[in-house]
């Protein structure tokens, strides 16, 4: 999967792919959890299964229902430009998640007999439709009076991978088994893990990581940061009081061309630029003006009626701007490295003036 990196910022065959295209890219490599409920083989099968499954949509995205629409995405008009495209996107990308939701309920509501996933009908109707796709991604189907039978003579041990991979990505999502909620993390991905998932996991092996996102995630958890979901991400936070904390994001958007977007908020940053602007050196001064925007006046800081205006005169020595400390640019479409080690200087020395 890692030959499709080049497909960051590019074109698609259609429009369906371009959606898809995530999912593909950021599916973990295998890697064993000890656990007595699920043997390793049994984990490798469903590994192999799932990312079998994703490669075979991805190349043929009508197998499992989705039209195939030509290639489009948003550069750098908003959404709302094109809302036929943007409607469109969305039921594109719920239709091929509601595939594996498929998936995740049958291994939920299924029992494991001899090898075999044995799905009451009463429970879920694995249809003919539904078995024609699954065939594909070679699964074998068997229908009985009162139940459904799914087997892989190639990969013996899947069903029991797959009853565990569900049961476990039930009991740590919250009811809605795909999208952005942890549920669909852990079954999508195919994790066995407890606990967090380290960032470097899931998106280490972009080229667009340039080889520091293992490096910035040590330095942020060292600097008191936890894994969290967030606003639809996965995210580094770092929570401060009074609405201060600190945030690392990576925003996998198919919508937009260039997909992939690094996202920093630095902790306590509006009170920082107006406080201590003046105590940093000249390499941080430089960094903060170059990714601060300038004030336009819009009256968001003052719209209420009780809030002063909220823009500070920054100045360096050769220009100085009235800057606006609740809008900086830290976001990035990749690691790059002079960034990240000005965004970790950055970091300490915030964390050291709240």
């Amino acid at each position: 999967m890692d030959t499709l990196d080049n497909k960051i910022g590019g074109t698609f065959d259609n429009l369906a792919q371009r959606l898809i295209y995530p999912y593909v890219l950021t599916f973990p490599e295998f890697e064993h959890v000890e656990r007595e409920d699920v043997s390793e083989t049994a984990q490798r099968h469903m590994h192999v299964f799932l990312r079998s499954a994703l490669s075979a949509i991805y190349a043929n995205p009508h197998m499992i229902g989705l039209p195939i629409e030509e290639d489009d995405c948003f550069i750098d008009e908003p959404k709302k430009a094109k809302p036929v495209l943007y409607n469109t996107m969305r039921k594109l990308e719920k239709s091929f998640l509601s595939f594996f939701t498929v998936l995740f309920e049958l291994g939920l509501h299924g029992e494991v007999i001899d090898g075999k996933l044995c799905i009451p009908k009463a429970k879920k109707d694995v249809n003919k439709p539904k078995q024609a796709i699954l065939s594909h991604i070679g699964l074998v189907c068997e229908t009985e009076k009162d139940k459904s039978i799914l087997f892989s003579p190639e990969l013996p041990e899947l069903c029991h991978g797959w009853k565990a991979l569900s049961e476990h990505a039930g009991a740590n999502g919250n009811g809605d088994a795909m999208g952005k909620c942890p549920a669909g993390l852990y079954f999508l991905k195919c994790l066995y893990m407890n606990g967090p998932i380290p960032i470097s996991r899931l998106y280490g092996k972009l080229k667009q990581s340039g080889g520091h996102l293992e490096e910035l995630e040590a330095f942020l958890l060292e600097q008191g940061y936890v894994y969290q979901e967030y606003d639809g991400s996965y995210c580094l936070l770092k929570a401060c009081k009074g609405n201060k904390d600190g945030k690392f994001k990576i925003l996998f958007d198919s919508h937009k061309r260039s997909q992939l977007t690094y996202y920093y908020e630095i902790p306590g940053f509006t009170r920082l630029v107006t406080n201590h602007f003046d105590e940093m050196d000249d390499s941080l001064k430089n960094f903060v003006f170059a990714h601060t925007s300038k004030c336009g006046h819009c009256g968001y800081c003052t719209k209420t009626g009780t809030h002063r205006l909220m823009s500070v005169m920054l100045t360096l020595p050769s220009q100085t701007e009235e800057k606006c400390p609740l809008y900086a640019g830290f976001e990035w479409d990749s690691l790059y490295e002079e960034n990240v080690v000005m965004v970790k200087r950055l970091i300490e020395f915030a964390i050291k003036m709240l």
